[in-house]
């Protein structure tokens, strides 16, 4: 559990700060012996302070490599990306920003971290690879009619509920391509891709 520091040591830092303000010559280690404080957290006080006069809030940091703009085309690319049959892949995006930012070229860091702050635009699902039959098998027409044409098979030869076991059809197929992680809109939670 993190220290609460003691009012009569904040106000020295204070000073301490105050001090090293007025005297830019002077060093943190000669304020943090004359008010009396640890000289590591006055550093630490020290850089927050720097940190906070170079960047104004909410501006990114010195970092930010897309306008609101290039951020919006990208949030559109990932739409029409899924809205197509597919979603776009990590590197899909990726190259997508390398396009709009050329001749620059973010790194991978900063690309994670991109995504990251993303979250109420879309997220990372991974594909599920399905049969082709099994895709239109989805259209709810088509299900009735398969029950519908089950009952009456069932009828006509008299099978009787008691008599139908329901059997898991596990297994695995050989040659199709595990799912991959694609990013899709945030309200998509499944993405199916055809074999």
């Amino acid at each position: 559990m993190p220290s609460q520091l003691n009012p009569i040591n904040e106000a020295n830092i204070e000073r301490a700060l105050e001090f090293l303000a007025q005297n830019p010559s002077e060093k943190s280690v000669t304020a943090s012996r004359i008010f009396k404080v640890n000289h590591a957290t006055l550093r630490s006080r020290q850089r927050r302070q720097r940190q906070s006069q170079t960047h104004a809030p909410g501006s990114g940091g010195c970092n930010k490599m897309l306008s609101g703009i290039q951020e919006v085309a990208i949030q559109r690319y990932i739409q029409r990306s899924y809205e197509s049959g597919y979603g776009a892949t990590r590197p899909m995006v990726f190259e997508a920003i390398c396009d709009l930012i050329a001749p620059r070229r973010p790194s991978q860091r900063w690309f994670q971290q991109w995504i990251s702050t993303q979250t109420e635009h879309f997220h990372v699902v991974k594909t599920r690879p399905i049969e082709r039959a099994r895709v239109s098998a989805h259209q709810i027409e088509d299900v009735h009619a398969w029950f519908n044409e089950y009952e009456a098979f069932c009828t006509q030869l008299k099978v009787e509920s008691a008599n139908i076991f329901n059997f898991d059809e596990v297994g695995f197929r050989v040659g199709i391509a595990s799912g991959q992680e694609v990013l899709v809109p945030k309200q998509v939670k499944e993405v199916y891709t055809s074999t």
